[in-house]
């Protein structure tokens, strides 16, 4: 099982699928918005980048807070996309090939159900961490240094700074310890990741056509955002307080919620509780239907 999930990210991750996935994550990323002195709309990264004298000097024009505060509408709705293509395609061709019903009398049934889904998860993951992480370095490079600013006025940068991040997150920062804050944005990103990959997983069930496996979840994730933002449209326009718990559990099953997860220290668990179940009920339903086939995958 271990030389076949190795097998898979050697395949998925070293193909040129993976690296337009990535620099496509990337330049989605880059169609967040920022805010400039100079403007009083929001700019989008992308003009920060072909016009520098934008870029203003406040602590949410700083690369790390601008990387931190990713907020592309765009990278949301094409992220069960990009994160499912590397896998899928070849996963796709393997069940069309009959390749896996070779890899399942080899090491056995249950050996590639696990291997499969792990190997999705993980190549999912990898996709879009690696294309935020580019990001990251694009705008921290481009956009003034938070370390300066906080060497220059840590009194007022602390003032400022607990207006955007929890305090916990805030001592991080004031004492210099940037690491750990950015591979925590990159691990909710790699789990955003892995479970966008699943919906598609569980549509080879149904198909072996990667275009409709991987356009399937797309569409899926679209509708089931609009049904929730209806929902909270519907919630604020006859607001009372018997709706504010339904308001923040629609809040919390949304699909961008793991981005709050910081934020809402206090709901994180709840959060990662909500999606990780998601996570496990997708898995164990691709494992026992995938089982009770006697195609082998055929």
């Amino acid at each position: 099982m271990i030389n076949n999930i190795i097998n898979n990210l050697r395949r998925c991750v070293i193909n040129r699928n993976f690296l337009f996935c990535s620099l496509a994550v990337c330049l989605l990323c880059l169609t967040s918005t920022g805010y400039s002195q100079y403007c009083s709309d929001p700019v989008m990264i992308f003009e920060f980048l072909l016009n520098t004298k934008l870029i203003g000097q406040g602590i949410d024009s700083t690369g790390y807070a601008i990387f931190s505060k990713m907020n592309s509408g765009w990278f949301y709705m094409f992220a069960p996309v990009l994160a499912a293509f590397p896998f899928i395609y070849g996963y796709c061709s393997d069940i069309s090939s009959q390749y896996t019903r070779c890899v399942i009398h080899r090491i056995g049934k249950l050996p590639f159900y696990i291997s499969s889904v792990l190997s999705a998860m993980t190549v999912g993951g990898l996709v879009l961490t690696v294309g935020y992480a580019l990001y990251g370095v694009i705008v921290c490079t481009v956009f003034p240094s938070l370390p300066e600013l906080i060497s220059h006025d840590t009194e007022s940068f602390a003032t400022m700074v607990g207006t955007i991040y929890p305090e916990w997150y805030t001592n991080f920062l004031l004492n210099g310890n940037f690491f750990l804050p950015f591979v925590l944005h990159l691990s909710i990103m790699f789990f955003y990741g892995g479970i966008n990959v699943l919906p598609a997983l569980i549509i080879t069930l149904l198909s072996s056509n990667r275009y409709v496996v991987i356009c399937v979840p797309f569409f899926l994730t679209y509708a089931y955002s609009q049904i929730l933002m209806k929902i909270n449209y519907a919630i604020t326009t006859n607001f009372s307080e018997s709706l504010i718990p339904l308001w923040e559990f629609i809040s919390m099953i949304s699909p961008t919620s793991v981005f709050n997860l910081i934020d809402s220290a206090d709901d994180a668990l709840v959060i990662v509780a909500i999606h990780g179940g998601f996570a496990v009920l997708l898995c164990v339903v691709f494992c026992v239907v995938l089982h009770r086939k006697v195609d082998c995958c055929a």
